[in-house]
């Protein structure tokens, strides 16, 4: 048995995979809501939400308690369509590989895209807001 103390590497830190899921199905009709949940590693800090394309989300307020964090879209548009998938992280390390893809499809005809203040974000104990992450400026419309 050795007790070293060494430099932690990236495969020594490496986070379980989180999970993206739907509420109620991946297809949704236009004008309808749709929540999705990453589900990761109770000790996750940090939640981050991407969509193909650069767009990225989190809550704005706070660590998230539970294991989960909710983000939800109450009125989607064709717009909201596209690959989703999330990650966590734990404040000392690396950020967990990405869940798998989920394709969003919103079935119905196309409108002018929501505004950001539309994406609502929730942890397993209640709701927060959400933020823009670095390639989706405060006030720009959701793809």
């Amino acid at each position: 048995l050795c007790l070293c103390k060494g430099t932690r590497t990236q495969a020594a830190d490496r986070l379980p995979k989180p999970s993206l899921r739907a509420e109620n199905g991946s297809v949704v009709p236009h004008g309808g809501a749709v929540t999705l949940r990453c589900r990761g590693s109770w000790e996750a800090e940090d939640w981050q939400l991407e969509k193909r394309g650069g767009y990225k989300w989190s809550p704005k307020a706070g660590r998230p308690a539970g294991n989960e964090v909710e983000f939800s879209l109450p009125s989607v548009t064709p717009h909201n369509a596209g690959t989703y998938q999330c990650l966590y992280r734990h404040s000392s390390s690396w950020w967990s590989e990405r869940s798998d893809p989920l394709e969003l499809v919103v079935t119905g005809k196309a409108h002018p895209p929501p505004r950001l203040g539309s994406l609502r974000v929730s942890t397993a104990l209640g709701p927060s807001s959400a933020q823009p992450g670095p390639e989706c400026p405060s006030g720009s419309a959701l793809p």
